[in-house]
């Protein structure tokens, strides 16, 4: 389920985006005038005319799918940069016992002392929070959990029951 929430609000995101940069002299409208008078130029025997119209439209379509590309690979960047934001010290009060965030792609290792060592996979990824699965530690393996970093420091949130705790950095 989270994993399809991630990809349809990165989608979702790009969309919006694209939509912004989708008007103007480079629109979907502006572009299908162009295209029109292509046509019309080609019905009147105007071929060089024609075929300068319709490369302008090609190249102009061509530059729309790579900023496509351009902005889904910035909307995947900044989820994660989201989760970047984990990497580092945590601790419920005592820095001494702090967990240990290290970060690797869409992956979490987390040393806690009192708790042991987990893996965890990174399910949905936006600026508000993280979510993720334990995949080692069998004690845990499975449980969903949410990271929020604030101002404050990092919320650490149980999806199953909704029980939280607030962490402060302790870099």
């Amino acid at each position: 389920m989270f994993e399809a929430q991630e990809r349809l609000a990165v989608e979702q995101e790009r969309a919006a985006l694209y939509r912004k940069q989708s008007e103007g002299a480079q629109g979907v409208a502006a572009l299908t005038a162009r295209l029109g008078e292509a046509n019309a130029a080609a019905k009147a025997g105007d071929l060089p005319q024609a075929r300068a119209q319709y490369t302008a439209v090609i190249a102009a379509l061509t530059t729309r799918q790579a900023k496509l590309a351009a902005l889904r690979e910035q909307v995947v960047t900044q989820r994660d940069q989201s989760v970047q934001r984990l990497a580092g010290k945590w601790a419920l009060d005592d820095c001494a016992k702090a967990a240990q965030f290290a970060v690797s792609g869409r992956s979490l290792q987390i040393a806690w002392p009192p708790f042991g060592d987990f893996e965890e996979r990174v399910l949905n990824a936006d600026p508000r929070e993280v979510v993720s699965t334990v995949v080692s530690a069998d004690k845990y393996q499975g449980r969903l959990s949410g990271y929020a970093p604030t101002a404050k420091g990092l919320t650490i949130r149980s999806i199953a029951d909704g029980r939280s705790e607030m962490l402060k950095g302790c870099d």
